[in-house]
């Protein structure tokens, strides 16, 4: 829909990845905000955590902004690339973050957590970066994003261009 923001995560279902802190962040967004938003929790993963946040979902009477469509099974490219904005709200430890690199590198917006290895590439100049289990900083980070998308994008374009520049295949086999 027009005016509508799709956000979404591209990880496996599980407790650890903070979905229901995203849930739960979201769910303290004012009504006109939140009107603007579609999340997308993209991939597959544990069946009880997947009707746990259903539950949540529901008991927060959030079921016209969230949308759990499995794993897909497509490029994930071609899924960040239809995003505007990535969410990773990992709790604990976090690889190099392959969606996140991806969505980098076709200049979608990022929003993680600083954890893990993520931190060696993603910064307050080509991201935004909040503490893992902090339901605040979430509901700030997506009020925010709403409200300042055109430095979101800017943002965005310094990620595609520290991607392009330091994690090209070329590169990252000779490293």
């Amino acid at each position: 829909s027009e005016g509508i923001f799709l956000l979404g995560t591209l990880s496996r279902i599980e407790s650890y990845k903070g979905h229901m802190d995203l849930i739960a962040g979201f769910s303290k967004l004012s009504k006109n905000i939140q009107n603007k938003l579609k999340i997308y929790l993209i991939g597959g993963g544990d069946k009880n955590e997947v009707e746990r946040l259903k539950r949540f979902i529901q008991l927060k009477k959030l079921q016209n902004y969230f949308v759990l469509p499995g794993f897909i099974d497509c490029d994930s490219i071609s899924i960040v690339s239809k995003l505007d904005l990535l969410i990773s709200m990992t709790r604990t430890f976090e690889g190099f973050g392959l969606s996140i690199a991806e969505a980098m590198s076709v200049g979608t917006p990022v929003l993680a957590t600083k954890v893990g290895a993520v931190t060696e590439y993603l910064n307050q100049d080509n991201s935004k970066l909040i503490q893992a289990s902090n339901v605040d900083e979430v509901t700030s980070a997506l009020n925010d994003f709403v409200i300042n998308k055109p430095l979101w994008d800017k943002k965005a374009e310094i990620g595609k261009k520290t991607i392009i520049k330091n994690f090209t295949s070329e590169l990252m086999a000779k490293n």
